[in-house]
């Protein structure tokens, strides 16, 4: 299969933009924590014997050629330098882009007598080749306000390391270069950026564009730092895979190729709708229909071979007069003559909580019985209020897949949203843990827990996307590939993904203002027809 990669929608503050340079090793997708970064740096220089000024060097040359892309001769590229390993990043860049014929300068914010080990190298020899360096007592913040427009800017200030807040110089400095119209370049990571948490540590650079060495790390994925990312470009630096490889990592980009595959496997020639699978929405009562026909419209675009509302009698006749392909039954009234277990029997797969009534009894009884039968389930919006209010926790639901934003985990978890938002991964592990099931964490990119303890992370997606009905639409999605006979795992990553890209296709045509779920269904068949096409 060809490596394919949708041009994702750059929209500031929303959307990460990002793509992996060859090779596309399956190691560049893995997205590490500060400290897995470095054991593997330290395995690669202290095991694999390759010289850290190497590692420096190719750094250096990435941010380089990145430079050089968004530059002409006649601009002048500033690298504004630390006193770390990020500073001799800067300063190999520095030298880079001497020999490539670029007028360029280092603004040191540390002295040079302060420098030591591969830093201190690197800076001799951006001297030795001509280099201008300025030391800090010779500019300030005011100083960068003299830079002409064209300026290309590198921020090689203080890298994935950084623990607390910007000081007081750095951080002058960090809001001078925002407030000015500069290309910026980062080198790892936005200099004030948490590489863990995503954190804004006080101040942060507001990059046009990222480079980060070997993988991507946590703070790259994670709002509100992701918010200062811009376009992120994942280079190979020529770490040896075998210490990328030091520490079990099962964190992960969402992969077009891979993930998508079993999403858009080839159909048997002599398939019918009885094997593409039985797809049954429950909710959409009265006044809140939208939810469980988006839902239900969802899975039948994505492939299900037929799909059942179960709603209220009273909303029969809304949904009945629009869903031509959609069947629809009343499951609301007289729920204690329902034989919901031979109900649901007739399924291959249910979307429950679109539009449901908040009835605890009725919750309570559908929730019991599903989790009996253990039927590939999706549980979405009020389904997962039901969830919450049951305390399922402790019971398995291994077919399951749980579709939150953040104040329906903060529910099931016991906090607030803003607490889920604070530590999205920490969230996602506790609700795996505590269901035993398949999280699907919505929000600016979307976070994937497994029941493999494995964490995914989509990076497609738009700002546009934050509108009533996209969520119904996911779950039905989802709903659709599980009814397929996808596993939850499969199901929810390619679904999520899928539903993503969508929102870029329809961003990218239409623009993301005003951007609609219905939008979405069309977008869902445009990706499928794009990536048919490439493959």
């Amino acid at each position: 299969m060809k490596a394919i990669s949708l041009p994702h929608l750059h929209l500031l503050s929303v959307t990460l933009k990002y793509r992996i340079e060859p090779p596309d090793r399956p190691l560049g997708r893995r997205v590490l924590s500060v400290e897995e970064m470095r054991a593997a740096d330290a395995c690669a220089i202290a095991e694999q014997r390759v010289p850290g000024i190497v590692l420096m060097e190719h750094a250096g040359r990435h941010l380089a050629m990145a430079a050089r892309e968004l530059s002409t001769v006649a601009d002048l590229c500033v690298v504004l330098t630390g006193g770390g390993n990020n500073g001799g990043d800067g300063y190999s860049a520095a030298r880079h882009l001497m020999s490539m014929g670029r007028q360029v300068e280092v603004w040191a914010l540390r002295e040079r007598s302060a420098l030591d080990g591969d830093t201190a190298l690197a800076a001799s020899m951006a001297e030795a080749s001509g280099v201008i360096i300025r030391e800090p007592a010779t500019w300030s913040g005011q100083s960068l306000r003299t830079l002409a427009k064209g300026t290309i800017l590198i921020d090689a200030l203080m890298g994935t390391g950084l623990k607390e807040n910007v000081r007081a110089r750095a951080a002058e400095l960090i809001r001078t270069v925002n407030q000015l119209p500069l290309v910026v370049i980062a080198a790892d990571i936005p200099s004030g950026v948490c590489g863990d948490s995503g954190a804004v540590l006080g101040v942060a650079i507001e990059a046009t564009k990222t480079i980060t060495f070997q993988a991507s790390k946590l703070g790259h994925w994670l709002y509100p730092g992701a918010g200062c990312v811009g376009e992120l470009c994942i280079v190979d630096i020529g770490m040896p895979d075998v210490a990328m490889q030091v520490m079990s990592v099962n964190r992960r980009i969402a992969d077009e190729n891979a993930d998508l595959e079993p999403v858009f496997e080839d159909v048997d020639a002599n398939s019918h709708k009885g094997r593409n699978g039985h797809v049954l929405v429950i909710g959409g009562m009265l006044g809140r229909t939208g939810a469980v026909r988006m839902a239900a419209d969802a899975a039948m675009v994505a492939g299900a071979g037929l799909v059942t509302v179960g709603t209220s009698r009273s909303a029969l006749a809304s949904l009945g007069g629009q869903a031509y392909e959609i069947m629809a039954c009343a499951l609301f009234d007289d729920t204690a003559a329902m034989d919901w277990h031979e109900i649901a029997l007739g399924y291959d797969a249910v979307v429950l909580g679109p539009g449901l009534p908040s009835d605890a009894s009725l919750g309570r009884r559908l929730l019991t019985t599903l989790h009996l039968l253990n039927k590939p389930l999706v549980l979405d919006a009020d389904g997962l209020n039901h969830l919450a209010m049951k305390g399922q926790g402790g019971c398995t639901l291994e077919e399951c897949v749980i579709t939150p934003h953040p104040g329906e985990a903060g529910r099931l978890l016991g906090c607030s949203a803003q607490a889920i938002q604070s530590d999205r991964v920490g969230a996602v592990n506790e609700l795996v843990s505590r269901y035993d099931t398949t999280v699907v964490l919505k929000g600016a990119h979307t976070l994937i827990g497994t029941r493999h303890r494995e964490l995914i992370i989509c990076g497609a997606g738009n700002v546009g996307m934050a509108t009533a009905g996209t969520g119904d639409v996911l779950a039905g999605v989802i709903g659709a590939l599980l009814a397929r006979g996808l596993p939850p795992n499969e199901a929810a990553i390619g679904g999520v993904l899928w539903h993503a890209m969508a929102g870029d296709h329809s961003a990218e045509k239409e623009g993301p203002t005003g951007l609609r779920a219905r939008d979405i269904l069309t977008g869902l068949r445009g990706v499928e027809a794009w990536y048919r096409d490439l493959v």
